[in-house]
């Protein structure tokens, strides 16, 4: 369902009416697409998404021109599932990508393999977090400057302007080691994105293209400079549940915690960690500004389809939980806007159902492509112009760590989440429930109830395609 947000201008009935009107005549000329990817950004946690803490004026804007899903998730909520399930629209079991150690194989077909048949320049500017070697570093895109792969490696960029100014950048992921650093972001490697991102842009002016823009923060360590870190410094509350008595808390919850003591972080450093990363949140925003200013001033906005998403969250110490490969909304929700004015009126907002695993139908749709025909993404595009509520939609998410496998069903009312042991892990099944019309917090976990019985037959019905008997690999 699309509904106006209060703080957006109003839509008005007669821009609905001319939509098909307005996308023929942008059909004449290829649509380009651009994609800015952030890495583990909280869903809630940027200003149109209600947030009065957060500062992030590129993102709010892209939102008041274009279409924010409030109920939108990643397909498994750790970096290298997530991002393969996005390029290719299917999910981590059908692409055997369970863990971050997992190559995407040359045998799924890639956004970029698939574009490029159609005449688009297509490349990815940043982390894809690709495993493997040769072509399974780059699955057809173009890589100038980014992770594994790419011709220039930003851990380059970042050793050789690091070893200029003498300084080291933190590699502790714990929240208590959280730090305001003394050099300029621009030194970070995330540093080199925009001016390899402008470049792409200038030289590839008169082509259509398909640009990935995927920035590294604000995933962990949590480390950002005084500028970003003052903008939020005393401002920043406690989140949600962030002591709990652990009783919704899985056994993979545990397990993490074991590992890296989310129950040993004081207030205080909760406090600051969360201070940081905001900052991060807001170096980013700026970053995306600049990116979209080049845009802009190279006369293609109006004919490029822009998208705004992450990998997945990071739960930032909410429900006493810190990073991901959990199903909470920290961990599994993710910030998902589309914006092209053009094509359709922005200022909206929809609850419909979706997930990166829709990027691939839906930008197909968008730029008058035949989608293939094998992809488990659903197109948003009939959402996008109005002509479906989209409220029939829901979604998977999966999750496999420490021997457990992990699965998700999300739709308009429920969450339900369920853990099973995979081949050498003997814990019970483990499951959860959440209604999240009346509980959007998840505090309250119904599974255990008798009226809960049916809610849990239809969805476990929903993910009967799931094996969790699996190896897991992270």
């Amino acid at each position: 369902m699309i509904k106006t947000n209060i703080f957006f201008k109003p839509v008005g009935i007669g821009i609905i009416c001319v939509f098909g009107f307005q996308f023929s005549l942008l059909a004449k000329k290829p649509l380009n697409i651009l994609i800015i990817q952030t890495d583990e950004h909280n869903p809630r946690m940027f200003g149109a998404a209600g947030d009065p803490v957060a500062i992030t004026p590129n993102i709010d804007k892209l939102a008041r021109q274009g279409v924010l899903f409030t109920n939108a998730y990643c397909q498994n909520p750790v970096s290298v599932p997530s991002r393969m399930s996005m390029l290719t629209g299917k999910y981590s079991q059908s692409i055997r990508v369970y863990g971050n150690s997992n190559p995407l194989t040359m045998k799924f077909t890639t956004l970029g393999e698939y574009f490029n048949k159609f005449g688009y320049k297509t490349a990815i500017i940043g982390k894809m977090h690709f495993q493997g070697k040769g072509d399974e570093l780059k699955h057809g895109f173009e890589r100038p400057y980014g992770d594994s792969g790419s011709e220039y490696p930003m851990g380059k960029w970042e050793s050789d302007h690091m070893d200029k100014i003498g300084q080291k950048p933190l590699t502790d992921r714990s929240p208590k080691a959280a730090r305001v650093n003394e050099y300029p972001m621009e030194v970070d490697k995330d540093g080199g994105i925009v001016p390899y991102a402008m470049t792409f842009m200038r030289d590839n002016k008169k082509n259509p293209f398909l640009l990935i823009c995927s920035f590294t923060k604000p995933h962990f360590p949590f480390e950002v400079s005084r500028k970003y870190y003052g903008m939020y410094k005393g401002r920043v509350k406690l989140p949600i549940d962030y002591n709990p008595d652990k009783k919704n808390w899985s056994a993979s919850n545990h397990i993490e915690n074991s590992t890296y003591k989310f129950d040993q972080v004081t207030e205080q450093e909760i406090l600051h960690a969360r201070e940081i990363y905001y900052g991060m949140i807001s170096w980013v925003d700026e970053q995306i500004g600049l990116i979209l200013e080049e845009l802009e001033r190279l006369g293609l906005k109006k004919n490029t389809l822009i998208i705004y998403t992450s990998d997945h969250g990071e739960m930032a110490g909410e429900h006493g939980l810190w990073y991901k490969n959990t199903f909470y909304e920290g961990s599994v929700g993710i910030p998902f806007i589309f914006s092209c004015p053009k094509l359709f009126h922005g200022g909206q907002i929809s609850e419909s159902i979706t997930g990166n695993i829709d990027l691939f139908p839906t930008i197909c749709d968008a730029a008058d492509i035949q989608k293939p025909d094998d992809l488990e993404g659903k197109s948003l595009w009939q959402v996008l112009k109005g002509r479906e509520s989209g409220n029939d939609r829901w979604i998977f998410s999966e999750n496999y760590r420490s021997n457990i496998s992990g699965c998700m069903v999300r739709d308009q009312n429920w969450k339900y989440f369920v853990f099973k042991p995979c081949e050498k892990n003997k814990f019970t099944k483990e499951v959860f429930l959440f209604n999240m019309q009346n509980d959007p917090d998840e505090m309250q976990n119904l599974a255990d109830r008798p009226e809960s019985k049916i809610v849990i037959e239809n969805m476990e019905k929903r993910m009967s395609w799931w094996n969790p008997v699996l190896k897991t690999n992270e």
